[in-house]
């Protein structure tokens, strides 16, 4: 719905009717995500978290790298 402050803008607002529907797809890829985690270990999850955090922290470096023309940064990691 139009923004009564603000012309530019558009306000979403819920539909009651489509909020269950949209509850039900989450709900479903919920119980498969709990599904797919349940088959894995303490150490695969550790594993995960530890990769997802050099991934964390390699993104700067990486947008800075292509901010920069590509230019090759000399704080990048280099190790495979």
């Amino acid at each position: 719905m139009p923004d009564t402050h603000d012309r530019r803008r558009v306000l979403v607002t819920p539909v009651p009717e489509r909020v269950a529907r949209v509850t039900t797809v989450w709900n479903d890829l919920g119980e498969g995500r709990r599904f797919m985690i349940s088959e894995h270990t303490d150490t695969e999850f550790e594993l995960t978290i530890e990769h997802m955090r050099k991934v964390q922290q390699l993104s700067p470096i990486q947008i800075e790298r292509l901010r920069s023309g590509g230019k090759s940064d000399s704080s990048a990691p280099t190790e495979h």
